[in-house]
């Protein structure tokens, strides 16, 4: 029996989240004025040295609550779970500065038990809501049991499969482009690549979590950056990472649902409603049933455009970062 949707309700936009090095309190001020949706403090930076970890840990904390962060959502990202860095992380949070974050992205967690007994760990650290950041090859592979257990709301980070010796792309070779059997070997590798990144994709989504890119981007290659972040937004994806402050408005653009895809799914949200009113078992749609990834992603995407509907409207990010 289908579930029918809840009301109106309003999300917190992540379509860019700006990953800053937590040592670096001279970048929390562009930060602030950026055009993202949410700012990550990363504890982990590997830009950040050893012996200045502490410190690092002190820093954020000092400039969530010493600046104005209004409109942005504050993220924090630990180091690995279980790590001896993780721990102090977490205790740091706990004596001074759990209530001032949003989310706290943890890194590491590859099964259902650890995330229980990440929960535990966490048990008093309630205002922040707990996220993962899937960069193991074990933790990719469980991204739908994590999921699950996760709950509806949250995120989950990462999602490209993280092997460090995952196939490159085949080089477009000369050869091969005079070859109709070559361009079609290459064009199915690239396809099957993306089959792979679109099925770890649904099944968070039918759990209702969101999936956001945490991959380094190129901060050479602008046009490349808006292509890969569209292709992500089609597969399902609802946010990316980015390192640089002007990027978050290419970002944001390519995650802001299209006027096409809002009304495609209200009209999944109404099949719904309908279908729960009249008992049927499933829902159908143009003559085709609609499972509940479709149903999950079909409501964020209605509460991210109510949302958005209701914010100001958005300042140019020159004049923003200049101010």
């Amino acid at each position: 029996m289908p579930v029918a949707p809840a009301g109106p309700r309003r999300v917190r936009p992540c379509r860019s989240l700006l990953r800053i090095p937590a040592d670096r309190d001279g970048a929390f001020p562009a930060a602030r004025r950026s055009a993202a949706d949410a700012v990550v403090f990363d504890l982990a930076a590997p830009e950040t040295p050893e012996d200045r970890r502490d410190q690092a840990r002190r820093l954020a904390i000092d400039g969530m609550a010493d600046l104005d962060w209004t409109g942005k959502s504050l993220a924090m990202r630990t180091h690995g779970f279980g790590s001896h860095g993780f721990h102090a992380d977490i205790a740091e949070l706990l004596r001074r500065g759990a209530d001032r974050i949003d989310r706290l992205i943890v890194p590491g967690v590859e099964t259902v038990d650890q995330l229980r007994t990440l929960t535990r760990i966490l048990h008093t650290a309630a205002p922040a809501a707990l996220e993962l950041q899937l960069d193991t090859p074990l933790g990719f592979a469980n991204a739908g049991p994590l999921a699950a257990a996760l709950g509806t709301g949250r995120a989950l980070h990462g999602l490209h499969p993280p092997y460090p010796l995952a196939p490159p792309w085949p080089e477009d070779r000369a050869e091969d482009r005079d070859d109709a059997v070559g361009r079609r070997g290459l064009r199915g590798w690239r396809e099957a690549w993306r089959c792979v990144l679109s099925q770890s994709a649904r099944c968070p989504a039918a759990q209702g979590v969101r999936l956001i890119d945490s991959q380094p981007d190129d901060a050479t290659d602008a046009d490349g950056f808006a292509a890969a972040a569209t292709a992500l937004a089609a597969l399902g994806y609802q946010g990316k990472w980015i390192d640089d402050p002007v990027r978050a408005s290419l970002c944001n653009r390519a995650f802001t649902p299209t006027r096409e895809a809002v009304d495609a799914a209200r009209a999944v949200l109404a099949a719904c409603v309908a279908a729960d009113r009249d008992g049927l078992p499933a829902v159908v749609l143009d003559g085709r049933m609609v499972d509940a990834a479709a149903i999950g992603r079909a409501g964020d995407i209605v509460a991210l455009d109510d949302t958005l509907r209701a914010a100001p409207p958005e300042e140019p990010a020159a004049q923003r970062i200049a101010q």
